[in-house]
Protein backbone atom coordinates (compact mmCIF):
# COMPACT_ATOMS: atom_id res chain seq x y z
CA UNK A 1 0.00 0.00 0.00
CA UNK A 2 1.10 3.22 -0.69
CA UNK A 3 -0.91 5.42 1.20
CA UNK A 4 0.20 9.42 1.79
CA UNK A 5 2.58 10.00 4.17
CA UNK A 6 -0.11 12.51 6.00
CA UNK A 7 -2.85 10.01 6.29
CA UNK A 8 -3.42 7.27 9.19
CA UNK A 9 -1.42 4.35 9.24
CA UNK A 10 -4.45 1.55 8.60
CA UNK A 11 -3.35 -1.70 10.54
CA UNK A 12 -5.32 -5.15 10.36
CA UNK A 13 -5.28 -6.23 13.77
CA UNK A 14 -5.96 -9.84 14.28
CA UNK A 15 -7.14 -10.82 17.43
CA UNK A 16 -8.13 -14.53 19.46
CA UNK A 17 -8.37 -13.88 22.66
CA UNK A 18 -5.21 -14.47 23.82
CA UNK A 19 -1.64 -13.07 25.89
CA UNK A 20 -0.01 -13.12 22.27
CA UNK A 21 -2.77 -11.73 20.73
CA UNK A 22 -3.57 -9.04 23.37
CA UNK A 23 0.23 -7.83 23.14
CA UNK A 24 -0.16 -6.98 19.79
CA UNK A 25 -3.02 -4.95 20.16
CA UNK A 26 -0.95 -3.09 23.49
CA UNK A 27 1.95 -2.20 20.28
CA UNK A 28 -0.80 -1.10 18.43
CA UNK A 29 -2.25 1.40 21.45
CA UNK A 30 1.81 2.29 22.13
CA UNK A 31 2.17 3.76 18.80
CA UNK A 32 -1.17 5.74 18.68
CA UNK A 33 0.02 6.99 22.87
CA UNK A 34 3.52 8.15 20.93
CA UNK A 35 1.53 10.23 18.69
CA UNK A 36 0.98 8.04 15.35
CA UNK A 37 -1.93 8.54 13.56
CA UNK A 38 -3.47 4.60 13.34
CA UNK A 39 -6.86 3.55 12.02
CA UNK A 40 -7.04 -0.40 13.08
CA UNK A 41 -9.24 -3.09 11.83
CA UNK A 42 -9.58 -5.26 14.65
CA UNK A 43 -10.34 -9.14 13.13
CA UNK A 44 -11.70 -12.14 15.13
CA UNK A 45 -11.62 -15.36 12.70
CA UNK A 46 -13.36 -18.23 13.48
CA UNK A 47 -13.25 -21.27 11.73
CA UNK A 48 -16.03 -22.95 10.04
CA UNK A 49 -18.21 -25.52 11.78
CA UNK A 50 -16.79 -28.93 11.25
CA UNK A 51 -19.58 -32.01 10.83
CA UNK A 52 -17.75 -33.75 14.12
CA UNK A 53 -18.95 -30.94 15.80
CA UNK A 54 -22.68 -31.16 15.41
CA UNK A 55 -25.69 -33.85 15.65
CA UNK A 56 -28.56 -34.01 17.83
CA UNK A 57 -27.32 -32.56 20.93
CA UNK A 58 -25.26 -29.55 18.97
CA UNK A 59 -26.97 -28.62 16.26
CA UNK A 60 -24.98 -26.27 14.00
CA UNK A 61 -27.16 -23.06 15.01
CA UNK A 62 -26.05 -23.72 18.78
CA UNK A 63 -22.42 -24.32 17.51
CA UNK A 64 -22.22 -21.20 15.79
CA UNK A 65 -23.66 -19.21 18.14
CA UNK A 66 -21.28 -20.15 20.22
CA UNK A 67 -18.56 -18.50 18.08
CA UNK A 68 -20.60 -15.42 17.60
CA UNK A 69 -20.59 -15.20 21.33
CA UNK A 70 -16.92 -15.78 21.40
CA UNK A 71 -16.17 -13.66 18.89
CA UNK A 72 -18.43 -10.84 21.04
CA UNK A 73 -16.45 -11.00 23.61
CA UNK A 74 -13.20 -11.28 22.39
CA UNK A 75 -14.08 -7.96 19.95
CA UNK A 76 -15.82 -6.02 22.82
CA UNK A 77 -12.15 -6.33 25.24
CA UNK A 78 -9.96 -5.36 22.18
CA UNK A 79 -12.24 -2.55 21.89
CA UNK A 80 -12.19 -1.24 25.66
CA UNK A 81 -8.19 -1.63 25.13
CA UNK A 82 -7.84 0.47 22.00
CA UNK A 83 -10.37 2.81 23.04
CA UNK A 84 -8.14 3.48 26.19
CA UNK A 85 -5.28 4.85 23.88
CA UNK A 86 -8.04 6.79 21.82
CA UNK A 87 -6.98 4.96 18.82
CA UNK A 88 -9.53 5.07 15.92
CA UNK A 89 -10.78 1.14 15.54
CA UNK A 90 -13.46 -0.86 13.54
CA UNK A 91 -14.42 -4.59 14.78
CA UNK A 92 -15.22 -7.50 12.47
CA UNK A 93 -15.53 -11.20 12.57
CA UNK A 94 -15.62 -13.40 10.00
CA UNK A 95 -16.27 -17.75 9.65
CA UNK A 96 -12.48 -18.90 8.08
CA UNK A 97 -9.39 -20.14 7.81
CA UNK A 98 -7.83 -17.93 9.80
CA UNK A 99 -4.64 -16.61 7.72
CA UNK A 100 -6.81 -16.85 4.66
CA UNK A 101 -9.10 -14.08 6.43
CA UNK A 102 -6.65 -11.88 7.60
CA UNK A 103 -5.05 -11.60 4.17
CA UNK A 104 -7.89 -10.85 2.78
CA UNK A 105 -9.53 -8.50 4.94
CA UNK A 106 -6.52 -6.41 4.87
CA UNK A 107 -6.20 -6.18 1.20
CA UNK A 108 -10.41 -5.64 1.41
CA UNK A 109 -9.86 -2.66 3.58
CA UNK A 110 -6.68 -1.17 2.38
CA UNK A 111 -4.53 -1.80 5.30
CA UNK A 112 -1.27 -0.71 5.44
CA UNK A 113 -0.10 -3.77 7.82
CA UNK A 114 -1.08 -6.46 9.65
CA UNK A 115 -0.73 -6.79 13.67
CA UNK A 116 -0.62 -10.53 14.82
CA UNK A 117 0.98 -12.22 18.05
CA UNK A 118 3.07 -14.99 17.33
CA UNK A 119 1.95 -18.60 18.98
CA UNK A 120 -2.04 -17.29 19.92
CA UNK A 121 -3.97 -19.82 21.62
CA UNK A 122 -7.02 -18.60 23.17
CA UNK A 123 -9.68 -20.65 24.52
CA UNK A 124 -12.52 -19.48 21.71
CA UNK A 125 -12.30 -21.89 18.93
CA UNK A 126 -10.99 -20.93 15.83
CA UNK A 127 -7.62 -19.43 17.70
CA UNK A 128 -4.94 -18.07 15.62
CA UNK A 129 -2.21 -20.98 16.08
CA UNK A 130 1.56 -20.25 16.08
CA UNK A 131 1.22 -21.44 12.31
CA UNK A 132 -1.01 -18.84 11.31
CA UNK A 133 1.58 -16.03 11.52
CA UNK A 134 3.86 -17.30 9.47
CA UNK A 135 1.32 -18.00 7.37
CA UNK A 136 0.06 -14.98 6.71
CA UNK A 137 3.60 -13.09 6.17
CA UNK A 138 4.20 -15.64 3.73
CA UNK A 139 0.58 -15.21 1.80
CA UNK A 140 0.61 -10.91 2.01
CA UNK A 141 2.23 -8.64 0.20
CA UNK A 142 2.05 -6.21 3.50
CA UNK A 143 4.20 -6.05 5.91
CA UNK A 144 3.20 -7.62 8.85
CA UNK A 145 4.20 -6.94 12.97
CA UNK A 146 4.46 -10.38 14.80
CA UNK A 147 4.80 -9.99 18.34
CA UNK A 148 5.99 -12.94 19.94
CA UNK A 149 6.31 -14.19 23.79
CA UNK A 150 7.27 -11.84 26.07
CA UNK A 151 7.77 -9.32 23.90
CA UNK A 152 8.85 -6.15 25.64
CA UNK A 153 6.60 -2.76 25.81
CA UNK A 154 8.08 0.07 23.31
CA UNK A 155 10.89 2.00 25.25
CA UNK A 156 10.38 5.17 26.39
CA UNK A 157 11.37 8.32 23.95
CA UNK A 158 12.32 8.60 20.35
CA UNK A 159 11.64 4.78 18.66
CA UNK A 160 15.14 3.32 17.61
CA UNK A 161 14.31 0.79 14.77
CA UNK A 162 16.71 -2.11 14.09
CA UNK A 163 16.34 -2.67 10.17
CA UNK A 164 18.33 -5.67 8.88
CA UNK A 165 19.08 -5.72 5.12
CA UNK A 166 20.09 -8.22 2.96
CA UNK A 167 19.67 -6.38 -0.71
CA UNK A 168 16.09 -8.27 -1.10
CA UNK A 169 13.09 -6.51 -2.06
CA UNK A 170 11.49 -7.90 0.65
CA UNK A 171 13.69 -6.32 2.83
CA UNK A 172 13.80 -3.16 1.18
CA UNK A 173 9.61 -2.98 1.74
CA UNK A 174 10.35 -3.45 5.42
CA UNK A 175 12.87 -1.00 5.53
CA UNK A 176 10.38 1.52 3.81
CA UNK A 177 7.64 0.71 5.82
CA UNK A 178 10.00 1.12 9.06
CA UNK A 179 11.07 4.66 8.06
CA UNK A 180 7.37 5.69 7.18
CA UNK A 181 6.54 4.77 10.67
CA UNK A 182 9.75 6.33 12.32
CA UNK A 183 8.80 9.70 10.62
CA UNK A 184 5.63 9.68 12.47
CA UNK A 185 7.54 9.81 15.43
CA UNK A 186 9.94 12.85 16.35
CA UNK A 187 13.49 12.10 16.83
CA UNK A 188 13.52 8.51 15.76
CA UNK A 189 15.56 6.62 14.06
CA UNK A 190 17.08 3.38 11.97
CA UNK A 191 19.87 1.68 12.95
CA UNK A 192 20.46 0.33 9.09
CA UNK A 193 22.41 -3.62 9.67
CA UNK A 194 24.18 -5.68 7.06
CA UNK A 195 25.26 -8.98 8.67
CA UNK A 196 28.42 -10.39 6.67
CA UNK A 197 29.18 -14.34 7.67
CA UNK A 198 32.63 -14.41 7.67
CA UNK A 199 34.61 -16.36 5.14
CA UNK A 200 35.08 -20.48 5.51
CA UNK A 201 38.87 -20.90 4.88
CA UNK A 202 37.80 -23.04 1.92
CA UNK A 203 36.30 -19.77 0.72
CA UNK A 204 39.50 -17.90 1.23
CA UNK A 205 41.53 -20.11 -0.97
CA UNK A 206 38.72 -21.02 -3.53
CA UNK A 207 36.99 -18.11 -4.31
CA UNK A 208 37.91 -15.12 -6.96
CA UNK A 209 39.68 -12.71 -5.70
CA UNK A 210 37.58 -9.93 -6.52
CA UNK A 211 34.78 -11.66 -4.97
CA UNK A 212 36.65 -11.89 -2.08
CA UNK A 213 37.77 -8.53 -1.54
CA UNK A 214 34.63 -7.76 -2.34
CA UNK A 215 33.59 -9.67 0.27
CA UNK A 216 35.62 -8.68 3.27
CA UNK A 217 35.39 -4.69 2.18
CA UNK A 218 31.75 -4.54 2.67
CA UNK A 219 31.54 -2.73 -0.81
CA UNK A 220 28.33 -4.76 -1.44
CA UNK A 221 26.57 -3.58 1.94
CA UNK A 222 28.30 0.30 1.95
CA UNK A 223 26.28 0.05 -2.09
CA UNK A 224 23.69 -1.30 -0.47
CA UNK A 225 22.99 1.77 2.26
CA UNK A 226 23.76 4.20 -0.25
CA UNK A 227 20.49 2.78 -2.45
CA UNK A 228 18.20 2.44 0.59
CA UNK A 229 18.93 6.22 1.56
CA UNK A 230 18.29 6.91 -1.88
CA UNK A 231 15.28 5.81 -2.11
CA UNK A 232 14.12 6.42 1.25
CA UNK A 233 14.58 10.52 -0.02
CA UNK A 234 15.72 12.74 2.69
CA UNK A 235 12.42 12.98 4.77
CA UNK A 236 13.10 10.01 6.77
CA UNK A 237 14.05 9.73 10.33
CA UNK A 238 17.84 9.76 10.72
CA UNK A 239 19.64 6.88 9.84
CA UNK A 240 22.83 5.13 11.31
CA UNK A 241 24.64 2.12 9.08
CA UNK A 242 26.67 -0.76 10.82
CA UNK A 243 28.39 -4.08 8.96
CA UNK A 244 28.65 -6.85 11.23
CA UNK A 245 31.02 -10.08 10.65
CA UNK A 246 29.53 -13.35 12.34
CA UNK A 247 28.43 -16.32 11.51
CA UNK A 248 25.20 -16.09 13.12
CA UNK A 249 22.93 -12.92 11.70
CA UNK A 250 19.76 -13.74 13.93
CA UNK A 251 22.00 -13.50 16.97
CA UNK A 252 23.70 -10.47 15.48
CA UNK A 253 20.44 -8.70 14.83
CA UNK A 254 19.14 -9.69 18.80
CA UNK A 255 22.17 -8.68 20.17
CA UNK A 256 22.85 -5.28 18.41
CA UNK A 257 18.80 -4.95 18.94
CA UNK A 258 19.11 -5.23 22.66
CA UNK A 259 23.03 -3.44 22.84
CA UNK A 260 21.08 0.08 20.98
CA UNK A 261 17.84 0.24 22.68
CA UNK A 262 15.79 -0.66 19.50
CA UNK A 263 11.83 -1.12 19.98
CA UNK A 264 11.64 -3.10 17.17
CA UNK A 265 13.29 -4.97 14.90
CA UNK A 266 12.61 -4.37 10.60
CA UNK A 267 13.78 -7.85 8.14
CA UNK A 268 12.94 -9.58 5.39
CA UNK A 269 11.99 -13.17 5.26
CA UNK A 270 13.90 -14.30 2.14
CA UNK A 271 17.24 -12.95 -0.18
CA UNK A 272 17.61 -13.21 -3.77
CA UNK A 273 18.05 -16.85 -4.55
CA UNK A 274 16.50 -20.45 -3.19
CA UNK A 275 19.11 -20.97 -0.96
CA UNK A 276 19.38 -17.38 0.19
CA UNK A 277 15.71 -17.34 0.78
CA UNK A 278 15.88 -20.86 2.71
CA UNK A 279 18.45 -19.10 5.09
CA UNK A 280 17.33 -15.58 5.91
CA UNK A 281 13.36 -17.80 6.42
CA UNK A 282 15.60 -19.58 9.76
CA UNK A 283 17.36 -16.16 10.53
CA UNK A 284 13.89 -14.51 10.68
CA UNK A 285 12.43 -17.28 12.65
CA UNK A 286 15.28 -17.43 15.02
CA UNK A 287 15.22 -13.16 15.61
CA UNK A 288 11.39 -14.01 16.63
CA UNK A 289 12.21 -16.37 19.00
CA UNK A 290 14.78 -14.85 20.85
CA UNK A 291 13.99 -11.33 20.39
CA UNK A 292 11.70 -9.44 23.29
CA UNK A 293 10.72 -6.90 20.43
CA UNK A 294 8.17 -7.09 18.19
CA UNK A 295 9.56 -7.69 14.73
CA UNK A 296 8.01 -6.17 11.50
CA UNK A 297 8.56 -9.17 8.22
CA UNK A 298 8.40 -8.34 4.73
CA UNK A 299 7.93 -11.79 2.63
Amino acid sequence: MNHAADQPLRLLCATDGSAHAEAGLQLVAALARRGVALHAVVLNVQRPVMSGEVGVVAPASIASEQRHRGADRVLEAASRQLGAAAVAHECLEEIDDPAAAIVACAARRGCDAIVVGSRGRGRVRGALMGSVSSQVVRRTDRPVFVVGPGADALPEGPLRILAATDGSEAALRAIRFAARLASALAGSEILLVHVQTPLSVGGALLGPRERLIEHWSAKQAEAGFRAIRETLGKDVAAITTSVVQEHAAASAIVRLARESACGLVAMGTRGRSPVVSLLLGSVAQDVLRHARLPVLLSH
